[in-house]
């Protein structure tokens, strides 16, 4: 069975995660079907930036679609989906090498494909928090346990490693700035 999931990080500092049950299909479909899903929840004339560990789908997106020999009308609705935007950029990242988001995908992805009829989509956002009622640190907590998904067990095996961490938060226009050091 195969799933297919994806993460889009919006500039405003939304997050939207996603997921479907795809039943009997290549990975090359999941990857092709998770890359599709993504971009559609996007609006158009973004700037974009398209990170997969999918040499398969990131090559269809530099390339002519016409040099697809199998999955021709996936193919073909994902060129078409790129079109609308303003600009995009793909970046491939090594599958399985620690990058946070593509882990995710990947545990998002097999838990699809592990439940039939499953397709999940959640929105969240950093400007959900209520800022005067949190210290700076849990603030910076929050963030980080919603962009990454992780419990607080693994939240505190991760933040033992930083050294030095500050958050600044700008009420003018509700943006973040993080800086901080490892040791």
């Amino acid at each position: 069975m195969t799933g297919a999931a994806w993460i889009i990080i919006h500039n405003d500092g939304v997050v939207e995660k996603g997921s479907i049950h795809l039943g009997k299909a290549t990975n090359n479909i999941g990857e092709l079907t998770a890359a599709l899903e993504g971009m559609k929840r996007i609006e158009p004339g973004e700037e974009v930036v398209i990170i997969s560990d999918s040499r398969y789908v990131l090559d269809f997106l530099k390339d002519n679609p016409n040099k697809a020999k199998a999955n021709k009308e996936l193919v073909k609705a994902l060129k078409q989906e790129a079109k609308k935007f303003s600009y995009l950029e793909t970046r491939w990242v090594k599958g399985h090498s620690g990058d946070v988001y593509n882990e995710e995908v990947d545990k998002m992805s097999r838990e699809a494909a592990e439940n039939p009829g499953r397709k999940t989509n959640t929105v969240e956002t950093l400007r959900n928090f209520e800022i005067n009622k949190y210290p700076r640190s849990e603030i910076l907590e929050k963030a980080i346990k919603l962009l990454m998904n992780i419990s607080d067990k693994e939240f505190a095996d991760k933040m033992a490693m930083i050294f030095a961490i500050d958050v600044r938060h700008s009420a003018s226009d509700n943006t973040f700035e993080v800086s901080g050091r490892l040791p």
